[in-house]
């Protein structure tokens, strides 16, 4: 089973707004977007899946590392 990697941008305006948009796994073609605006924004870029990604049989470390575990 080939699972799909989408890219994901967040779109930080100077007025504040934010707008979102996902990209197929090329990262050319848009699959959804919202609040998007022309002109100047910071962007950040992310990839993201699209199911629960934990193991389950470390789950409890898996955010909060325990000391020793560094």
């Amino acid at each position: 089973m080939e699972s799909e990697v989408y890219t994901v941008r967040i779109h930080h305006y100077p007025s504040g707004e934010v707008g979102v948009q996902v990209l197929d796994k090329t990262g050319k073609e848009e699959i959804y977007s919202e609040n998007l605006r022309e002109g100047p924004a910071q962007v950040e870029t992310y990839t993201a899946l699209p199911y629960r990604h934990i193991n389950k049989r470390n789950e409890e470390t898996y955010f909060y590392r325990p000391s020793g575990l560094y």
